[in-house]
């Protein structure tokens, strides 16, 4: 912004125009907008003085005659234009209301009484068109029963009426705190104050002879449905599995209301001999114990104080035993009449005495059978140890090994840790001081193993340690000689670590790792399907390359094909058995750098095969693939299978095989079926993005083991489509 200068104007005439002001109005104009403002000053020596009207009329005849002429351009007031509305789809006809008579196709007289004659000659019997619950035996809660009629029985405005149903004939028995209402004109419902009481037996009935709608329709028979609610049943119990005391404390909960003296009478508890314990060798716990010893259980759900019963023995039990807590048929509930219709029962064990039932290493284990040399050994015992009677010197070792701490897992009081300095090579047996080692139960270890010695196999470390000092030249070097390239065809990675230390005893690490090729060519393959079919062939494209990846001319690859199944025949006594069979086969076929080979076989049996390719180098080194667990359907499960105590419905997994990775619309997929049993009915489901299919029906024979579906990818199933087998069918289960 620039400075205005004064500036003289020659030819200007000044006139005199009359301006009409109030002038204390607009003082006090200014004062009001000062104060509302709160102005400031921008000199603070600077003080406000208001104009005299002589002085503002002297001001105002200086004012130029352009700001004249602006403030005489006088213009209407500025109002823009009106917004168009929004056209409407509809058009609004103005009619008379009510119309007038010449505008009335007919004009009559309504009969009330003539259209209620009407509706009773086309009202037809009266029907119950569905009523529920219509279960006669329900496992749920329930607080609700409803009616519905195919014809209105009351009026509209009757609906908020308070309803009697002795007067429809309608009643249900036993009589249970509730109240029935209207839903709608031709439904009614019974609402109870919570829900029906278990183990009843109800009635509901409608009597034909007083159930009438409003239009006049009667029921042609009598209605009469009668339903249970669920009788008396353990939801939850206590103890389970192993006790850590001979008096333990047992709990009970029911699923519905208990009388905890009637209950007490029937409960028995029977030890594994056969013996009983009677209920005067029992005792009923105080609430107030209860609340203590079980309260998870007790706050678990709404109303559980009055649905449990907990009790304790008056004598100490047996030690090792087994025990079973029975409540028998017939046993009563506080809601209703009805009893249990059988037996219920759950076992418990008393502890064993003190005795080691694992350790590790062991060579009967599948997973650790052996250790590298100082490596920690574990003992595993029965029971909770005493962690004052652990002492280091009950542990004895032959041969002699140095221990260097015993030590007890804190959240595994069960288990001891010992640290060594263990050799390679060797076996070390261990030997315990008995009578001294205790569990938390007071009871000492009499025996330290089962039919055989506690001993722990210790291998040769796979890490190789060499010590050596360097020379003038602060260098050293290790030369690392590799054998077994006949046991050991495939690559190898090396880990070498170098530590120095020095005067002051500190330590730099340095490491590398290296890759040892097994031979300078490589061998691959690929299965055309994922499974086979016996006596069908199997499709494999082999490749070999160098180290590099390029692929090798006119090398012999060999191929050794092992497979495992089994025959069904008949012995000399004409009885079927299953025989095991295995099929064996060699072939070879020799490489080309320009694509592919293809290498195929025939399988003979049924069952799982290994199929190994090899190849060697000029210098005689051998390089190998294989698949471990190819399979090839149309064989025979075992003989006898493996029977299984089971409490449950057990659910067993079904594999699904598909003959591709991916697929083109229009091919045709293949899917191997495993089944875990036989014979078996089973459904297939195709689901596309939500879109499930119409299942399609298959079938496993018996004493096989799978099947194959086939069918045409839909173009419609881009990208995906995931498929879905379930089977039905039976295994033998022991004390099922």
């Amino acid at each position: 912004m620039r400075p205005k200068r004064n500036r003289i104007f020659e030819h200007e005439q000044f006139e005199s125009y009359q301006f009409d002001f109030n002038v204390y109005e607009a003082d006090e104009i200014d004062n009001e907008i000062e104060t509302d403002v709160e102005a400031t000053s921008l000199h603070d020596d600077l003080q406000q003085q208001n104009l005299t009207p002589d002085q503002l009329h002297h001001l105002f005849s200086q004012v130029s005659s352009e700001l004249v002429a602006e403030s005489l351009d006088d213009q209407e007031f500025f109002k823009r234009e009106v917004t168009i509305k929004p056209p409407k789809t509809s058009t609004v006809i103005q009619t008379p209301f009510p119309p007038p008579l010449s505008n009335r196709k007919e004009d009559f007289n309504i009969n009330v009484e003539e259209l209620k004659q009407l509706v009773k000659t086309e009202a037809g019997p009266l029907i119950i068109e569905r009523y529920s619950s219509d279960k006669e035996e329900i496992d749920h809660v329930l607080s609700t029963i409803t009616l519905t009629f195919n014809q209105p029985m009351i009026a509209i405005a009757s609906l908020d009426e308070q309803m009697n149903p002795e007067g429809l004939g309608i009643s249900l028995t036993p009589k249970t705190e509730g109240r029935w209402r209207w839903i709608d004109t031709k439904t009614v419902q019974f609402e109870t104050n919570h829900r029906l009481p278990y183990s009843t037996k109800y009635i509901l009935r409608v009597n034909k002879e007083l159930c009438m709608s409003a239009v006049g329709g009667k029921l042609e028979d009598e209605f009469l449905f009668e339903f249970s609610t669920k009788t008396l049943k353990v939801l939850q119990f206590l103890p389970h599995g192993t006790v850590s005391t001979l008096k333990p404390k047992c709990f009970l909960l029911f699923n519905q209301k208990i009388n905890i003296n009637e209950i007490f009478q029937h409960i028995c508890v029977v030890r594994d001999d056969e013996h009983t314990i009677q209920t005067v060798e029992l005792e009923l716990l105080d609430e107030e114990t209860a609340k203590t010893e079980f309260k998870s259980l007790m706050n678990g759900n709404e109303g559980n104080r009055q649905q449990y019963i907990a009790f304790t023995f008056k004598n100490e039990l047996l030690k090792a035993t087994q025990y079973t807590i029975q409540v028998p048929e017939d046993c009563p509930s506080a809601e209703g009449p009805l009893k249990t219709k059988s037996e219920w029962s759950a076992d418990f064990h008393t502890y064993e005495p003190l005795k080691i039932i694992d350790w590790l290493p062991n060579i009967n284990n599948t997973y650790q059978k052996t250790a590298v040399p100082g490596e920690n050994w574990s003992l595993t015992f029965n029971n909770s140890l005493d962690h004052s009677t652990i002492k280091k010197f009950i542990f004895k070792f032959e041969p002699e090994v140095a221990i260097l701490s015993i030590e007890q897992r804190e959240y595994h009081d069960r288990e001891i840790i010992i640290r060594n300095n263990s050799q390679p090579n060797t076996v070390y047996s261990l030997f315990i001081q008995l009578g001294i080692l205790k569990d938390i139960h007071g009871q000492a270890l009499e025996e330290d193993h089962f039919d055989q010695p506690i001993q722990f196999h210790v291998n040769d470390s796979n890490s190789r340690l060499f010590g050596a000092l360097s020379g003038e030249s602060g260098q050293h070097e290790i030369k690392i000689t590799y054998h077994g390239i006949e046991q050991e065809p495939r690559p190898i990675i090396i880990h070498a670590l170098a530590a120095i230390t020095d005067l002051n005893s500190q330590t730099q690490e340095t490491q590398a790792n290296f890759l040892i090729h097994p031979s300078t060519y490589y061998v691959g393959f690929q299965f055309v399907k994922n499974y086979g079919k016996k006596d069908e062939p199997v499709q494999t494209k082999v490749i070999v390359t160098d180290i590099d990846g390029n692929l090798v001319d006119n090398v012999l690859v060999q191929c050794e094909i092992i497979g495992h199944g089994k025959e069904k025949k008949e012995n000399q006594n004409g009885l079927t058995i299953f025989e095991d069979v295995t099929d064996e086969q060699r072939s070879t076929v020799f490489s080309s750098n320009k694509d592919v080979v293809n290498l195929d076989f025939t399988p003979k049996i049924g069952g799982r095969y290994k199929i190994s390719y090899s190849v060697k180098d000029e210098q005689g080194r051998l390089a190998m693939s294989y698949y471990e667990n190819f399979y090839v359907s149309g064989g025979y499960e075992q003989e006898e299978v493996k029977e299984r105590k089971v409490d449950y419905i057990p659910t067993d997994r079904v594999t699904i095989v598909p003959n591709a990775k991916t697929y083109q619309p229009n091919d045709l997929c293949e899917l191997l079926i495993l089944a875990p049993f036989s014979p078996a009915n089973g459904l297939l489901i195709l689901d596309c993005n939500g879109q499930v299919s119409q299942p399609i029906h298959f079938q496993i024979e018996s004493e096989k083991d799978s099947t194959t579906l086939a069918f045409r990818i839909s173009k419609d199933w881009v990208p995906n489509f995931t498929v879905y087998a379930e089977l039905t069918g039976s295994t033998p289960q022991k004390n099922a």
